[in-house]
């Protein structure tokens, strides 16, 4: 199993690696604040003490079988603020493993009342790119550099579903739902 940490535009850092459970933890390009426990072979949590606002990133954890080279990762995204901000809790899933020609449904919820939400997609050694922003519930939702395949809908303010359909391997990325008070990240 491995830790990787990802900041925005740039590529994935390994950060920690462990072969087997109850064997040693390798640690890569992290300080001693960070630690990680190979505990069983399923289970192998990170844990990062005093932290830092440069801790701020998407931070990975993947298992890997040699024979079929099939990566499954969890998705695990950290903001550290430097001050005290009021902010609202998006929910959104972990990961979807699907394949090809499939369709793929991407749950969003807010737990505040945001007037607007946006869904962003990131590409490996890529920056955000925004795809869809809601101004209101309700109103129509606002498409950017996606294909027809893509779709979002707003049913009410604390919901943002993205669908994507005849999924192809070009959709592989890391999509994230947002949501604020004020009109952010549209040019």
């Amino acid at each position: 199993m491995s830790w990787y940490r990802q900041y925005p535009s740039k590529g994935l850092d390994l950060i920690f690696f462990s072969r087997l459970e109850g064997i040693d933890v390798e640690r890569l390009s992290v300080p001693g604040r960070f630690s990680s426990t190979r505990q069983d072979k399923k289970s192998f949590p990170l844990t990062i003490t005093d932290l830092h606002t440069n801790d701020s990133a998407v931070y990975y954890c993947a298992s890997s079988t040699q024979h079929v080279r099939v990566i499954n990762a969890l998705i695990n995204t950290l903001y550290v603020f430097s001050e005290y901000t009021e902010a609202t809790v998006v929910r959104q899933a972990h990961s979807a493993l699907v394949f090809r020609g499939e369709s793929v449904h991407l749950k969003c919820e807010q737990e505040g009342s945001d007037q607007r939400m946006y869904w962003y997609r990131q590409y490996p050694s890529g920056g955000l790119d925004l795809i869809f922003f809601s101004n209101i519930e309700g109103a129509e939702v606002e498409r950017l550099s996606v294909p027809e395949r893509f779709s979002a809908a707003r049913p009410n303010r604390q919901s943002f579903p993205l669908t994507i359909t005849d999924l192809q391997t070009n959709d592989s990325a890391v999509y994230y739902c947002a949501s604020s008070t004020q009109l952010v990240g549209v040019m």
